[in-house]
């Protein structure tokens, strides 16, 4: 019996040529006037799609289309260099090659390269295969070696097929994604490097189980519940991409990465977030939250291992954390040599509640005091104190472990977990403070200009909050109200990793000097983001918005890179209503039809002043066909050409 699938999807691929070429040079003759000419080398690669068909989940075997359809009513189309598949069903495939010719004058070397720039959601859900290689569901980025081509030589065709499987459940129903395909090309003697990489992008534990044995690269499309074990092989890299992983122990190999990833407790009653055991590895931008053992574990039996962490976060140790980070020269022989090279980077960590931990915070044994290198990090602590007393060092050499308390960090921050402790903390002067998971009320009249609130995971703002904060920095803070606004009048600071959610999200606001927001998400029922006004500068980076955003004709200059315009349905609307100064860089507008109005509002006279450079929409339209509210005469630049309202 064939199985039932019921799913619309759109799925857009952009076939990107990008070349690179090599240097040329210039030869330069003296007066004694001898003739010599010199033809420069061009490296020139020319590449396309051919022979496109399509398959369907009830096509007989053996057959395929070329009119690009496919059988439940969906369509696959190549056209000015893209490739859209339009409402793609669970056994749609599409296959293609990719050709190419080297027109240069000289030989070089190519290779194709593959990669998801969006919509990963959809992309860990897609079976894509490259050449004669076994297909690879949940494909994030695709490296093939390089080859080499003489002049005018063509390219030998690489077949590629892209598919969402018949076993596809409901999960992927509307989502959009997209890929880019390259052909990257440099003059023949070029020094190069690289085989064929494969990364893998995966939403499920059976996958990144898999994906993880095959020893490449993975990133983490959502998050996973574990429940168990996981390795990570030599030399690879597993991006969290943000998302969780919960109830893991991660055993990591020689020369392994995390990165960006975020660690909830530990199924093992006394279980590490990660073990490295003689080996040299890197954590960066991790959050590790809820340990049951120590969150870190690097023990060495070995001479000359690293370990590098930094830009990470430990939190929520409630007693049942041991540690947080716990480095051991093991061996012995080896913690009596001096120079045993086992170092120890720390670099722009937190370590929230520190005195928390049932054992010190971080206890180092047997590591050379010049090789812990520390720079930037932070600590935590109920007791401010406390937290000095809660690092220790047990240096190289050392007869029976001892230790020796040492001050590592170079601030100490403080600990709270009520609105009261937090007014009294602030009240006292503290510069950097940490909020348990709660709910408080905002204190923005207590914050200065040095001040750090630093909230982790669980912590909410309830009701109104005035965001007048003198310049402070708010990091992971969630803003929630029933009511009419979350947020009113004005707004200056910092706000990194934070929420803004409820009625009308961030409303009725003036920007109050800078205002910047990183990594913010503005989910309002009808409003995300709303500046009515404020002469001042608002700068946006890394943000995700849904519903209606305006922003005010007052502000000096409104910056956005890199974000997002979503329709999560709470809203009839869905874009952005720009009135003054306004420079949007990498934007992407999830325009997909169902809000009742999708726009970019351009408006007064004031559009000529609104530059947007590399934005587009999801769905593959031209970007100006949403533009609106702007009048007759009036112009806009769109990378870098002028666009003229008719």
């Amino acid at each position: 019996m064939k199985k039932k699938a019921l799913l619309s999807s759109l799925l857009t691929i952009a076939l990107c040529l990008s070349l690179i070429a090599g240097s040329t040079f210039a030869l330069f003759t003296s007066e004694d006037k001898v003739n010599i000419a010199v033809n420069a080398g061009t490296v020139q690669m020319t590449s396309d799609l051919a022979d496109l068909r399509t398959s369907s989940l009830d096509t007989p075997e053996g057959v395929s289309y070329d009119d690009g359809h496919f059988t439940a009513g969906g369509t696959a189309s190549f056209k000015d260099g893209k490739l859209t598949l339009d409402r793609i069903v669970p056994g749609d495939k599409v296959s293609f090659r990719v050709v190419g010719k080297n027109e240069s004058n000289v030989n070089i070397k190519y290779r194709v390269k593959i990669a998801c720039t969006e919509g990963e959601a959809l992309m860990a859900g897609l079976a894509v295969t490259v050449g004669n290689e076994q297909p690879i569901t949940g494909l994030a980025a695709y490296t093939g070696a390089w080859c080499e081509l003489s002049a005018k030589q063509d390219m030998p065709s690489l077949a590629v097929s892209i598919e969402l499987p018949a076993e596809a459940g409901n999960a992927y129903q509307g989502l959009n994604t997209a890929i880019s395909i390259t052909v990257e090309a440099v003059q023949g003697n070029a020094d190069v490097s690289g085989e064929a990489e494969v990364t893998y992008l995966v939403s499920t534990k059976e996958r990144l189980t898999a994906a993880l044995a095959t020893g490449n690269d993975v990133t983490l499309a959502a998050d996973i519940a574990v429940d168990g074990n996981l390795s990570l092989k030599a030399g690879a890299t597993l991006n969290g991409n943000g998302h969780t992983l919960t109830d893991t122990q991660l055993y990591m190999s020689e020369g392994s990465c995390v990165v960006n990833t975020v660690f909830d407790g530990t199924e093992a009653e006394k279980g590490s977030h990660i073990y490295a055991h003689d080996v040299s590895v890197t954590v960066d931008g991790c959050r590790f939250l809820s340990p049951n053992w120590d969150a870190i574990q690097f023990t060495t039996t070995l001479a000359n291992k690293t370990l590098i962490l930094k830009n990470s976060q430990f939190a929520n140790a409630k007693g049942t954390a041991v540690r947080y980070l716990h480095v051991e020269v093991t061996d012995a022989t080896l913690n009596s040599d001096p120079q045993n090279g086992v170092t120890l980077i720390l670099e722009n960590n937190h370590f929230a509640a520190i005195d928390t931990c049932t054992d010190d915070g971080i206890t180092v044994y047997g590591v050379q005091k010049d090789n812990v290198k520390v720079t930037g990090n932070t600590a935590s602590a109920k007791n401010s104190e406390a937290a000095k007393g809660e690092v220790w060092l047990g240096l190289a050499g050392d007869s029976g472990y001892q230790t020796y308390s040492m001050e590592l960090f170079e601030e100490i921050g403080t600990a709270v977990s009520s609105t009261a402790d937090l007014t009294d903390a602030l009240t006292a002067g503290a510069t950097e403070v940490t909020l348990g998971a709660g709910a408080y009320t905002f204190p923005s009249s207590l914050l200065k200009s040095d001040t750090v609130l630093i909230c982790e995971e669980g912590t909410v703002f309830e009701g109104t909050s005035t965001l007048d904060i003198n310049g402070a920095t708010v990091v992971g803070a969630t803003f929630s109200s029933d009511n009419e606004r979350t947020v009113t009048g004005t707004v200056n600071g910092t706000f990194k990793n934070c929420t803004f959610e409820g009625n009308r999200g961030l409303r009725y606001c003036y920007a109050g000097e800078t205002t910047v927001f990183e990594n913010c998400i503005f989910d309002g029922s009808v409003y995300g983001a709303h500046f009515d006004g404020g002469a001042n500068e608002v700068i946006f980076r890394n943000c995700t918005f849904s519903g209606f955003n305006a922003f005010g004709s007052a502000i000096t200059k409104l910056t956005m890179e890199n974000c997002t315009f979503k329709c999560t349905g709470k809203s009839a609307y869905n874009g952005v209503n720009l009135w003054g100064k306004t420079e949007l860089v990498g934007c992407t507008f999830l325009f997909d039809g169902k809000a009742e109005t999708e726009w970019i509002g351009l408006n007064g006279a004031d559009a000529y002043s609104i530059v947007l450079t590399d934005c587009t929409v999801a769905n593959g339209s031209d970007i100006t066909e949403y533009f609106a509210n702007w009048s007759s005469g009036d112009t806009i630049t769109v990378d870098g050409a002028t666009v003229v309202c008719p």
